[in-house]
Formats: structure tokens, sequence, C-alpha cells
């Protein structure tokens, strides 16, 4: 949902079942939108988001997003819902304590949904491309965004890597698997466990994530053929 005056509580969403899926809470009272222009400021998770990642080096993203044009107003909401990471937040405002969430995301059983409560984004790519800058900084965000919400293989909350796609009979395979949060965090104490299948047959595997949110698993490779792994992350808290 984007911000708008007909988006969030000015279009009467509290008591529908969109708001019981977006990443922020609905039903505030009395007036519902703020005009003040403000720049957003990017959040810790939004600074680690596959959503709000312009640049893969961090202190340049931070630069980046530090340099792009204010917002002219925002909607107001309640704040984040439980389960939502907040990307980008209000620099002055605030909801339920914390700083007015501007962007936020959350995973909601299988699916993701994604609120930006300003409706002047477009604001991003007129801007710098008048500075001379070009709009990719606009067109990331958006392109991230929607990869996000389809769930982009990349995006999960878990993954799994390998160093090779092909080894030798005899050679063990070194498997990775990252563990994070709905703000992107690794999760430690996570407990992974799966199975490997292969030419071989079934083998279990099982171990915990360390303080980085990732386990390792050594797949011994006895007979070619293709070897498939399947995790599940559990979290302990």
């Amino acid at each position: 949902m984007i911000g708008g005056d007909r988006s969030f509580d000015l279009g009467d969403y509290a008591n529908t079942a969109l708001a019981d899926v977006l990443p922020v809470a609905l039903g505030v009272p009395g007036d519902s939108v703020d005009p003040s222009a403000f720049g957003p400021v990017l959040t810790e998770a939004g600074a680690r988001h596959p959503v709000t990642r312009l640049d893969g080096d961090a202190s340049e993203n931070r630069t980046l997003w530090g340099r792009l044009p204010g917002m002219d107003g925002t909607n107001l909401s309640l704040g984040a819902a439980s389960g939502a990471a907040v990307m980008l937040a209000h620099p002055s405002l605030e909801a339920a304590g914390a700083p007015l969430p501007v962007l936020a995301v959350r995973q909601v059983g299988k699916g993701r949904t994604l609120s930006l409560s300003v409706d002047s984004s477009w604001r991003w790519s007129f801007a710098e491309a008048g500075r001379g800058g070009g709009n990719q900084a606009y067109l990331r965000f958006w392109k991230s965004a929607m990869r996000w919400l389809v769930g982009d293989p990349d995006d999960q909350a878990v993954t799994m890597d390998v160093p090779r796609e092909n080894v030798e009979p005899g050679v063990v395979l070194r498997v990775t698997v990252r563990v994070r949060d709905a703000s992107f965090a690794a999760v430690a104490g996570a407990n992974v466990t799966g199975t490997v299948v292969g030419p071989e047959g079934e083998t279990p595997i099982s171990a915990p994530t360390g303080p980085d949110g990732t386990a390792i698993f050594e797949v011994p490779t006895t007979a070619r053929g293709a070897h498939r792994v399947k995790v599940l992350a559990t979290a302990t808290d």
C-alpha cells in the first residue's frame, strides 16, 4: 500500500481484511495525515535489507539515501505491526513510542506485504535526474521492492550456498545455511534440520546457527549424481 488521499486510514482501511496483513497498524484517531515536508531516515534494518539496498557498500548506501529529496507529507499510522520491519522512518514524528514508519515490510504466512506512507517517491526520480545524477536510485528501489514482494530466491529468510555446483565423488561438499529475520538481521541459535538426498540415499542433517546466523554442513559425496539438500530453520525465540 502506497500513501495518498485514499490509502491507509484516509481510505478507511482500518476495519478491513487488508489491515490485518499490512506492516503498519491502522485506526489513527482524528487527522490521519501530516502535510509537513520531511526527509525519511534509513533505519538499521533498512541498512541491511535488500529492499533499501541502493548500493552494495553500506556507507555509500547511507549516503545515497541521505542525498535523496524529501517527501511532501505522510499518511499516519499507529506504528509498526507485529512482526514488521521498518526500513525508513520519520525524523520527528512518533507512533507507539518509536519513530513513525515510512517504509515497512512484513511476512504474512507465505506472502509478503509492504507499506510506503508517502505518495511522492517520484521526487527521488525527477529531482536526481534534474541534478544530472540520473534516476537509478528510484528505479533500483522499486525494482528491489517488487523482487522482494514476489519472493525472489536471493531475498528469502533462509538461503543455502555451496562453493561449487559440481564436485568429484569423494569430495566433501560444504553447505552454508543462512537464517535471517524480517529485518534481515542474523538469527543466532535457530535450529536448522533437513535432509540430503543423493544416489547414496537420504542423510539427515541438523545444527544450530551461530552468532552470524549461519549453520555449516559438510556433506560427503561418494557416488556420481545429483544431490538435493532441503532444510527447515526454526527460531527458538
